[in-house]
């Protein structure tokens, strides 16, 4: 059965060996064998050959990716459906928790990050993603609500990058694999901290005290706030302050 990539779909498969051995390896040191483990995007089955071996569950929008799934791996289970509405939606059919591994489908990846952050904290994670969006996920000069958000919600750690020319059809940039370990947080809270925190990200660039003006507070409140917390005016959102600002934001919900 040949397969057509679907550019609608965001399918750039990784085909490099050298690099599917890398991957295969670093998932097999991170793993926890006691979780189920969801691939999302199997596409043809090019990585699931080397994860096979722990009977994950293949979630696959492209049907036809279904069908040629079904017949190289006749004893996984396959999801026909979008990944990113299953997760949103708390399917029944993706496990209460599991372990996610995922060449990441590049229109959507970002987003599914997102969301696992809200609907799935404790998931452990190896992914492929566009190079310059897992940088974000580390302290570095970017700071910007995708990665302040993954990096309240997992430890994450760049592995190694890969080249575009190591994927087919070659996407137009350079991607990463991305590995995220969960962190000790009350998951009942996520929902809400991640709508504080993008409402403050609308003024990225602003004082905290115009960040607070989003949420609706009047400039009472907002000087209560600093004063309570021992925060000067001009005090602005970076790596080292947020964490500890959404969680007493929180507080005040």
């Amino acid at each position: 059965m040949t397969f057509q990539h679907k550019k609608k779909f965001g399918q750039n498969f990784l085909t490099s060996p050298i690099h599917q051995d890398k991957l295969k390896n670093a998932v097999a040191r991170h793993y926890n064998p006691n979780l189920p483990m969801v691939e999302i995007g199997p596409g043809a089955g090019d990585l699931t050959q080397h994860i096979a071996q722990y009977n994950p569950l293949l979630i696959e929008i492209d049907e036809e990716a279904c069908q040629l799934l079904q017949s190289k791996f006749s004893g996984l289970t396959i999801l026909h459906g979008d990944a990113l509405r299953m997760l949103t939606a708390h399917s029944p059919k993706i496990p209460k928790d599991f372990y996610l591994f995922s060449n990441l489908p590049y229109n959507v990846g970002s987003r599914i990050l997102m969301e696992l952050g809200q609907q799935y904290p404790q998931t452990p994670f190896t992914v492929i993603l566009q190079a310059e969006v897992a940088h974000k996920t580390r302290t570095s000069e970017h700071f910007t609500f995708f990665g302040a958000w993954l990096n309240y919600v997992w430890d994450t750690k760049v592995l190694f990058g890969i080249s575009k020319g190591n994927f087919t059809p070659a996407p137009r940039v350079d991607s990463a694999a991305l590995q995220g370990t969960p962190k000790a947080r009350d998951a009942a809270s996520l929902p809400i901290k991640f709508s504080i925190l993008k409402k403050l990200f609308a003024l990225p660039k602003k004082t905290l005290s115009n960040n607070l003006k989003q949420l609706g507070w009047d400039s009472v409140q907002v000087e209560v706030f600093l004063t309570a917390h021992n925060l000067p005016p001009n005090t602005r959102l970076n790596w080292d302050n947020y964490a500890q600002i959404l969680d007493q934001l929180y507080k005040q919900v």
